[in-house]
């Protein structure tokens, strides 16, 4: 099962499904080969290290946390399945930051 991002008012923890972002474990293992050799620079994407716990973004951490996902833009190809979670996953962020919403990570 993959690990599936979506878009939660941080008041109610209501979900907005419109958009939503999924990584596989090992997809998620090859984000964190890379991201986790680098802790102290994207301390907000560490609390996703562990596939089968859930993570949570507030609204104030958007902002930061959007900066370290576009950091982590050239440790990828365009074309890897990596990518294909890290543009999605950017998107949505860009948009709970817009409706002053967070992002929760949900391990099923």
């Amino acid at each position: 099962m993959p690990l599936d991002a979506q878009i939660v008012d941080s008041v109610t923890g209501q979900i907005h499904p419109e958009l939503s972002a999924h990584i596989d474990t090992e997809e998620h293992a090859v984000f964190f080969a890379h991201v986790g050799q680098q802790p102290s620079r994207f301390p907000l994407l560490m609390r996703m290290r562990d596939y089968y716990a859930d993570a949570e973004y507030t609204t104030e951490e958007m902002e930061p946390l959007i900066a370290e996902i576009e950091k982590t833009a050239g440790l990828f190809d365009s074309g890897s399945r990596v990518y294909r979670f890290t543009e999605p996953f950017h998107s949505m962020c860009v948009m709970a930051f817009l409706r002053k919403k967070g992002v929760a990570l949900f391990a099923d």
